[in-house]
């Protein structure tokens, strides 16, 4: 038995205001990294985190993403096309 078949074994055992608890224990602990994601000052940072801060700050130029002509919210189909423009371009070099 895995360690969270063990937890549901234990939850399913208690009272519902017990389980009440332990929901609460739990909303708890996964709103703690978002708080703590949004301060960063004086802690470790991640890349993600350094990318998100850079990209908010204006540390980062992202004027040449507004014209990358993204037209569908498919990426994969968005790098295809531009893999075959890129394509077609080396072609007329040729």
């Amino acid at each position: 038995m895995t360690d969270f078949e063990q937890a549901v074994s234990l939850v399913d055992q208690l009272s519902m205001q017990e389980r009440l608890k332990i929901i609460e224990h739990i909303a708890a602990t996964l709103q703690e990294p978002t708080q703590a994601s949004v301060s960063t000052e004086g802690t470790a940072m991640g890349w993600g985190a350094k990318l998100a801060t850079a990209l908010r700050s204006g540390e980062i130029d992202t004027s040449e993403w507004v014209k990358m002509d993204i037209e569908n919210d498919d990426p994969v189909a968005w790098v295809k096309g531009i893999r075959e423009q890129e394509r077609r371009d080396r072609e007329k070099r040729l």
